[in-house]
């Protein structure tokens, strides 16, 4: 089929555009009706790169527009460094992260930060500090997290989303919150405090329609999912106590594909 024929058959407000991203946001301007615009990263080396150009892109929005970026989030990315013991490692993680983003890097980076189940919450407060001089640079415009999430996906990964607010504005942004009901959504994040896990146990269609007999769990009288999911289960399944409570929690947001025949 023709190019111009598959475009044809997009809805209008999807709009293909077959251009490398910097010179997308570079030459793109975007609806006074409102954008909601994700940029999804997977390589760990380009880290900078990909923290000015959301950056960039953040600095062209408006008041309510929706921004989310997904990083590569595994300590992999900062070297295997198989070579040398564990201990040391965390050392060596530490000075190339630095050398990879030293305008947005943490001063107070510890060993601790990049252990594999810290390591998200810290590229978030590198994150943070790349959009920190918005209103200074810019036009007064501030970024207000709404969710930030980690989980698996082949690689830990790390997902921010956020909307855009003129930094002077408290009121406003205490308002939309306020009207939105987004402080009584379990799932936001709106201080900056570390990532939601959402890392789910691999799981079977059977073991799966078998662990939703019992759910959703009363909070009240069940202190410990994990193991109320495994009696339920009758065995322990290949999932840790943590991915078996996520499960509990997103069950109901949990994607599920399975081959069919029509």
């Amino acid at each position: 089929m023709p190019v111009a024929t598959v475009l044809q058959t997009f809805p209008k407000f999807i709009q293909p555009h077959c251009k490398d991203s910097s010179e997308f946001f570079r030459t793109h301007n975007f609806s006074e009706k409102g954008t909601v615009v994700w940029l999804d990263y997977t390589s760990a080396e380009d880290l900078n790169e990909q923290l000015n150009e959301f950056h960039g892109v953040v600095a062209k929005l408006d008041t309510y527009d929706v921004a989310k970026i997904t990083l590569n989030a595994s300590t992999l990315g900062l070297g295997q460094f198989s070579e040398i013991p564990e201990i040391q490692r965390a050392v060596k993680r530490r000075e190339t992260l630095r050398a990879r983003i030293p305008t947005f890097a943490p001063a107070d980076l510890t060993d601790k930060d990049f252990q594999t189940k810290n390591y998200p919450t810290t590229l978030q407060r590198c994150v943070q500090n790349s959009l920190h001089d918005l209103s200074a640079r810019n036009t007064e415009l501030y970024f207000h997290p709404l969710s930030t999430f980690s989980y698996a996906d082949g690689q830990t990964m790390l997902t921010i989303t956020g909307m855009v607010f003129k930094a002077s504005d408290d009121a406003r942004v205490k308002q939309f919150i306020a009207n939105s009901r987004l402080d009584k959504w379990p799932f936001a994040n709106l201080e900056w405090t570390p990532p939601m896990s959402i890392n789910m146990p691999a799981l079977s269609a059977k073991e799966r329609m078998k662990l939703d007999e019992c759910l959703p769990i009363d909070e009240e009288a069940v202190k410990n999912p994990a193991d109320h999911l495994k009696k339920h289960l009758g065995f322990v399944p290949g999932a840790n106590d943590g991915e078996l409570s996520n499960y509990a929690k997103y069950y109901r947001q949990y994607p599920h594909f399975s081959r069919v025949i029509l």
